[in-house]
């Protein structure tokens, strides 16, 4: 991948941020409706000879990312039952940045990690049995971290979670890469603020505040999901032996989604390709239609956790049953 200088990215960052229709990437800019936000520009750079990636976007998202990364790096897991690797498990903005230029841009260390998307696609289903249950694991206990400091990740997909190789011996590491989505929780349900269409759950449809705890849930459960399958659950039609998709309109996606908590019955193409029964069963449970049947992450039953973890399932075990005694 070819590195430019964290200067010279500025500047494209900016072309790209107002092509889309951002007058300028620092100005708050109003949702444009369920699940649509200004999307990030992303890129590696050197920084002070250093590998890292560039992120700018609107004020908005720098301030929630900015705000919950101190707070995941500051505080201390071990409070909460939860090992202080787990920090390990977001990504890290060098300290002391100054601004570039009058735009909203963070300098992280670079993770050196796959997209989910792009670690799974070329993987069998037996695979993916066998690895995406610890990756899981892993996503559980630092979005679980993330709840306990009063924060909700918001807009959990594919392609805001890096994987990182560590040796033929060990398990794939987990790296949350984008918490500009995330969102303060100060009351039972509030109004959401982020997303991503096809992973946002069903009570999203219906203009009401919801719970943001339990939302993240679903997307997980739907990043699950995709991650067998290479789509959300929802929000697209696909063509059998094509790459071509057509998404839904905001109009038939508010149907269908409201229709399905009506029901209670998911709709979503079944996933046969899977042998893991505890893998599907976490996954079902997480796309639970309506929210007061879908469990917090901190919710969820320890013994599936146990049986999920590749390795120190005793902790994990231990570690999901502290989170329920102080949730």
């Amino acid at each position: 991948m070819r590195l430019f200088s964290v200067h010279s990215l500025v500047a494209a960052a900016a072309a790209v941020l107002w092509s889309s229709g951002v007058s300028h990437a620092c100005e708050p800019v109003p949702s444009t409706g369920f699940g649509e936000r200004t999307r990030p520009f992303v890129a590696s750079a050197q920084y002070f000879g250093h590998t890292s990636i560039i992120k700018c976007t609107t004020r908005e998202g720098i301030e929630r990312e900015r705000l919950s990364l101190a707070a995941i790096h500051d505080s201390n897991p071990l409070l909460y039952g939860i090992s202080p690797s787990v920090k390990d498990m977001f990504v890290e903005p060098f300290k002391g940045v100054p601004p570039v230029a009058n735009y909203c841009c963070t300098v992280f260390k670079h993770h050196h990690g796959l997209g989910l998307a792009d670690y799974v696609r070329d993987l069998s289903s037996k695979s993916k049995d066998r690895l995406l249950p610890n990756i899981f694991v892993q996503l559980i206990t630092a979005i679980q971290y993330l709840h306990r400091l009063g924060w909700a990740y918001g807009d959990l997909t594919p392609e805001h979670v890096a994987i990182r190789y560590t040796g033929v011996r060990n398990p794939p590491k987990v790296i949350l890469t984008d918490l500009s989505g995330a969102q303060h929780v100060w009351s039972r349900e509030q109004i959401s603020s982020a997303g991503t269409h096809g992973y946002l759950p069903p009570e999203d449809y219906f203009g009401k505040p919801v719970n943001l705890y339990k939302r993240d849930s679903w997307m997980l459960g739907a990043t699950l999901y995709a991650a067998y399958t290479g789509r959300p659950p929802y929000g697209f039609d696909y063509f059998e032996n094509t790459t071509m998709t057509r998404s839904w309109t905001t109009t038939y996606t508010i149907w269908w989604m409201r229709s399905i908590v009506m029901t209670g019955e998911n709709t979503f193409k079944p996933i046969f390709g899977s042998n893991n029964g505890h893998l599907m069963r976490l996954m079902n449970t997480l796309l639970k239609c309506r929210a007061e049947d879908r469990p917090t992450l901190g919710g969820l039953d320890a013994s599936l956790i146990f049986s999920l973890a590749a390795k120190n399932k005793p902790i994990a075990f231990l570690g999901q049953m502290w989170s329920k005694l102080v949730s």
